[in-house]
């Protein structure tokens, strides 16, 4: 995959002359004044140190702006601002691409159907390229399902992701 070797920083959506975004997933703070009770208070633009999450391991931003923090997934933030991504819910997400939660690198994010995201095995080993299909670690098998009236129907485990993928089609040639 070719890599973007320039660096390109853009005003966050929402935080305009507060930070900046760049396109290799870095958040950076900007010179400003700020207002308090005793008067006003200059601060000095910096990078800011990402936080890992700790349950799904993307790095966090913390943003603050009139007093009030808010935190940002360096993806999103990228996406927004270079992608021109809308947050929306579970139509359209960012992906990355390698699967590496912290490589936010413009070139390592694309935006695909939260179904197609979730629909991707994150196991190397059992890989598959089959929608309602995925890997059970603990039954050692694959699973096959389908949404079926905002329900989740499990159609059962199946030794091949092509057995699972069969008895899901069979399901839709039937039911639906």
């Amino acid at each position: 995959m070719p890599r973007c070797k320039t660096e390109k920083w853009k005003s966050v959506k929402g935080y305009k002359s507060l930070y900046e975004v760049s396109s290799f997933g870095r958040v950076r703070s900007l010179d400003r004044e700020v207002k308090t009770n005793k008067g006003s208070r200059k601060y000095k633009g910096k990078t800011l140190v990402a936080v890992p999450d700790k349950k799904s391991g993307y790095d966090i931003y913390g943003l603050s702006k009139g007093g009030k923090v808010k935190n940002f997934r360096a993806h999103v933030l990228v996406a927004v601002n270079f992608l021109k991504h809308t947050p929306s819910g579970f139509k359209m997400v960012v992906d990355h691409k390698d699967e590496n939660p912290r490589n936010n690198h413009i070139d390592n994010l694309q935006l695909i159907s939260h179904r197609d995201n979730i629909s991707k095995s994150k196991s190397k080993i059992h890989k598959n390229k089959y929608t309602g299909v995925c890997w059970h670690k603990g039954a050692e098998k694959y699973i096959s399902s389908i949404m079926v009236d905002k329900k989740l129907k499990h159609l059962g485990y199946f030794d091949n992701a092509e057995q699972a993928n069969k008895e899901r089609l069979d399901y839709v040639r039937k039911n639906l």
